[in-house]
């Protein structure tokens, strides 16, 4: 059991941008409860994630040294926190995450993502063609998948 009383923004924004999965299970509750929705469907969770060894597995999933995070207007007080999470893939892709987490002793208990897909800023490739005509792409290269077609998520949250 914590005996933590306050929440570390601080490390928990560095362990996010430095893919410190570790790091980042050790400040949410045995029990805590991470809820997952795309921006434009809100209505129908992609996944939720219940307890540390679910959590653990995601985020293990999400520390990818070639994906880039950046946490942005990160603010906590007493009972909660709120955040958003650039990610910026190997191809240009652009994610954001908004996350909403209810806090208690120091420790998540509960998290609300929202997944928020950027625009492309960038000429298709041939490989964006070779993904449309159905050709094996690694799966490494073809995060992020559109919204809708997959239950699973790239990224760090956080993801």
């Amino acid at each position: 059991m914590s005996t933590q009383t306050r929440f570390d923004l601080d490390g928990f924004s560095h362990a996010i941008g430095s893919r410190d999965a570790r790091y980042q299970l050790a400040l949410y509750a045995d029990n805590a409860e991470v809820e997952i929705v795309d921006a434009d469907h809100p209505e129908v969770p992609l996944q939720v994630l219940r307890g540390k060894s679910d959590i653990r597995e995601w985020l293990d999933s999400m520390s990818s040294g070639a994906v880039r995070y950046e946490v942005k207007d990160a603010v906590a007080h007493q009972h909660g926190l709120r955040f958003t999470e650039e990610c910026r893939y190997p191809d240009g892709t652009d994610l954001r995450y908004e996350c909403r987490a209810e806090v208690y002793r120091g420790q998540i208990t509960h998290e609300s993502v929202r997944v928020v897909c950027q625009p492309r800023d960038r000429v298709p490739t041939g490989l964006d063609q070779d993904r449309s005509e159905g050709a094996s792409v690694e799966s490494s290269s073809a995060w992020p998948p559109a919204p809708g077609l997959t239950r699973s998520l790239p990224g760090n949250f956080l993801g």
